[in-house]
């Protein structure tokens, strides 16, 4: 028997055979951000479809940005810049997998 999902803890364990490291559904949020927390690796977004209140994600270094095709850094993002983000929710906090930015602050 080789368990590949435990729904207790919601987390996987190492005999999983496709290699993702969160084996777990994932979601998109589109929204703008608002606020960029590097010391803790999260940003805040203001969802602009299927949510309501400002919505925290997480990231970490595995998290691609992606912009005009070139790839940043979390860290890059600016409060104003539209995004779509993929995420997966991992012991009650979503994890960004993938951030797409739409559009740039109009700062820049």
């Amino acid at each position: 028997i080789q368990v590949l999902y435990d729904v207790t803890s919601n987390t996987t364990d190492d005999y999983d055979n496709d290699n993702d490291p969160y084996d777990t559904r994932t979601t998109e949020v589109r929204g703008t951000v608002r606020y960029v927390d590097t010391r803790d690796q999260t940003l805040e977004l203001e969802p602009t479809t299927g949510r309501t209140g400002l919505v925290v994600v997480h990231y970490d270094s595995n998290t691609i940005v992606e912009f005009e095709g070139r790839r940043y850094k979390p860290e890059n993002l600016e409060r104003g810049d539209r995004v779509e983000v993929e995420v997966h929710e991992l012991n009650g906090r979503m994890i960004a997998e993938e951030i797409l930015v739409v559009g740039e602050a109009a700062t820049r």
